[in-house]
């Protein structure tokens, strides 16, 4: 029955901050799928095949993927990934068709190549400037979280920025080669993609992911053999459930108590999900309050971000801040 009230939550209301505009899966599928789905356009839309074939049915699913889920309040991006499959698939059936002779249309090329070089640009300007230029993107951003983040240093090799390129030479390469050997064209394509895939994997994202979360990482990392209560406040993550590796509560655990006594005593339901999102957000500043000041059992750590300052947490003279770099803020509270 939770099961069902969640779901039924996710699909009336964005859950965890995930509210997009009602055009986000289409862009998820028309960038994320790139090229397939180019070539799948005309076929989604209009298909020469008049019966219930494999075809029809491929098209089918992926409306109702994308339908559903243009519908459903919550949207993640992976929520559409069940659309790659017939993307993929009726784009196949286009490609194949050059193959037999069909050529592309100039308009098609067009279109093609400038969407490409679109993409290519919105990769290589923000990677230019973190890399070559960090001081003009640290001069056009007043906020105090992403500053901070673009003071941090990073060791990178140059040019890195190059690497969005490989998928503009590819593309155009495929286009130059998909009249006359289609082939060579797929296969110098998947060749470019992959290691603009791979460069991009080894040398730009790991740098990315260091500068989002790279330290604080490293703190959850170094608590992760303590006994104790971690909780963010003011923003929702679920880093700390895995890098600080949370343990399960148990009946013993004056937590575990604490949190459904309140869900007693304050709102009358004996599970989280029975909560509306405003209860939710009432029931967590009760168990943050019981954590600052309550009778606890373990250490308790509130993780938040510098550019939300949360009062209750500065004003506290039970806590004391323990991290405070990179955007974020670390109050721990020890056991009296």
């Amino acid at each position: 029955m939770e099961f069902i009230k969640y779901q039924i939550e996710l699909f009336s209301t964005p859950v965890a901050g995930h509210q997009q505009p009602f055009y986000y899966h289409f862009l998820v599928l028309l960038f994320g799928c790139f090229p397939f789905s180019f070539f799948a356009l005309r076929i989604i839309f209009f298909s020469s095949e008049r019966s219930l074939g494999f075809q029809g049915v491929m098209r089918i699913l992926f409306w109702v993927v994308l339908i559903l889920f243009t519908i459903v309040s919550t949207k993640i991006v992976h929520y559409s990934s069940l659309a790659y499959f017939p993307l993929s698939y009726l784009a196949s059936i286009e490609i194949q068709k050059l193959q037999f002779g069909k050529k592309l249309s100039i308009l098609f090329k067009t279109i093609f190549i400038a969407f490409t070089f679109i993409m290519t640009l919105g990769l290589t300007i923000p990677i230019f400037t973190l890399v070559a230029q960090p001081k003009i993107m640290y001069e056009s951003i007043h906020d105090s979280y992403i500053q901070e983040i673009m003071n941090t240093p990073l060791d990178w090799i140059g040019f890195e920025y190059l690497i969005p390129l490989l998928i503009l030479v590819g593309s155009i390469l495929f286009i130059i080669l998909s009249s006359k050997r289609l082939i060579q064209g797929v296969l110098i394509y998947l060749a470019f993609s992959g290691m603009f895939f791979l460069f991009s994997a080894r040398l730009i994202l790991p740098k990315i992911d260091f500068l989002l979360q790279g330290h604080l990482i490293q703190f959850y990392e170094s608590i992760s053999l303590d006994k104790k209560y971690i909780s963010t406040v003011g923003f929702k993550s679920y880093a700390h459930y895995f890098y600080a590796k949370t343990d399960q509560l148990t009946k013993a655990d004056q937590l575990k108590t604490k949190k459904l006594e309140i869900l007693n005593t304050q709102f009358d339901v004996g599970s989280f999900h029975d909560l509306t999102k405003s209860q939710k957000n009432k029931y967590s500043s009760h168990v943050v309050n019981w954590m600052a000041d309550g009778n606890i059992d373990r250490p308790c750590y509130f993780v938040t971000k510098s550019n939300r300052p949360i009062r209750q947490l500065e004003q506290n003279k039970n806590l004391q801040i323990v991290y405070n770099k990179l955007g974020y803020k670390i109050f721990k509270r020890n056991i009296e």
